[in-house]
């Protein structure tokens, strides 16, 4: 969340375009909205570590016909914890 979207792209090896596309594939609107997103899990996970309850989706099921925005906090809620 703290790499400008450069940095991200040098790091892994792909052009900003494709960062850029992963992000909307994701269903966010471009980089910025991602890294806001990671911020906001990094603070529930802090949360949580501090005794605070947030509502997670973290290892949640996926079912056919769940909106994509469950499927999108699914997936970016693994994915924030695999990262850490």
């Amino acid at each position: 969340a703290r790499c400008t979207i450069t940095d991200l792209a040098e790091r892994v090896g792909k052009s900003p375009g494709t960062i850029t596309r992963f992000c909307r594939a994701l269903g966010f609107t471009g980089y910025a909205e991602l890294r806001v997103a990671l911020a906001e899990e990094a603070g529930r996970a802090a949360g949580n570590a501090e005794g605070t309850r947030w509502a997670s989706d973290i290892g949640g099921e996926v079912r056919p016909g769940d909106p994509a925005e469950r499927l999108v906090g699914v997936v970016l809620g693994t994915v924030t914890r695999a990262l850490r």
